[in-house]
């Protein structure tokens, strides 16, 4: 089986599919998949770089909740570590990042400090 670790990251980071849900869909655990994906022979950093290049020229396509999810993952950050960032809790950032919460000073501070 050929799993490309560019495109399975992309549909768990772009499209917040689960590993599980790709998993699914391929025929594989979610334990393979997030091995495959962390696995030093893949170049997960180089993966990120590429995956983070693409969402520059596309992040226009995403509402702002999706870009700030997308930006955060690619940057490897937490929900706690941007909430701690921009002064609020990991809670915020979660319905921010769900689109429960619209227009706040917290999501701008977000989007500000994500640069999206």
């Amino acid at each position: 089986m050929g799993l490309d670790v560019k495109e399975i990251q992309k549909q768990h980071i772009f499209h917040n599919k689960s590993f599980r849900q790709i998993g699914e869909e391929l025929g594989v655990t979610k334990q393979y998949l997030s091995f495959m994906c962390k696995k030093h022979r893949n170049n997960p950093e180089q993966v990120l770089f590429d995956l983070l290049q693409e969402f520059e020229q596309h992040k226009d396509t995403f509402a702002l909740n999706e870009r700030i999810r997308i930006k955060r993952r690619l940057k490897n950050l937490t929900q706690k570590d941007v909430a701690q960032e921009v002064g609020t809790h990991a809670s915020v950032v979660t319905r921010i990042e769900n689109g429960e919460l619209k227009h706040t000073v917290f999501e701008q501070r977000l989007a500000d400090y994500l640069e999206v």
